[in-house]
């Protein structure tokens, strides 16, 4: 990875960046749709876990075939009591991962927020960056005519 420099951000380096990040967007929509043909075509019948195919000259095709699971509350909920019957116990089976409602720990008060504050760690995430193109401008514009400085 090459190492940013430190000096003043100029617009060059503003238009480097969103032509990076549609390059990026291009090239990663263009991967997935590459690797879903891949797949789709020498996985024909794949199970969970590690597949593989054998290419040419002893090269190997490995693809992990994902299924996501996401837990229905309200069947849970439901089927409380069965479940219990069947000798199957919800609480091994479902994680319950603390999530911070940030809307309620933005009303807590300085004093309640800096005590709180001692349950958290807090690290910067990834910054996001747009360009808002003006009212007057049309997006087939935009392509070209970022402003320079």
């Amino acid at each position: 990875m090459s190492e940013i420099q430190k000096d003043e951000v100029t617009m060059a380096d503003i238009i480097a960046w969103s032509e990076a990040a549609e390059q990026l967007a291009a090239i990663k929509n263009t991967e997935m749709l590459l690797r879903n043909r891949v797949f789709k075509g020498k996985f024909l019948n794949p199970v969970e876990g590690t597949n593989s195919t054998p290419l040419l000259n002893d090269y190997v095709l490995k693809a992990t075939y994902k299924l996501n699971r996401t837990v229905e509350l309200e069947a849970v909920s439901t089927l409380a009591d069965d479940l219990r019957e069947a000798g199957i116990n919800t609480t091994e089976l479902i994680k319950y991962k603390p999530e911070l409602d940030i809307k309620a720990y933005r009303a807590l008060n300085e004093d309640q927020r800096k005590m709180f504050d001692m349950c958290l760690i807090v690290k910067p995430g990834t910054p996001s960056l747009e360009i808002v193109l003006p009212k007057r401008a049309s997006k087939a514009v935009h392509a070209n005519e970022l402003p320079q400085v």
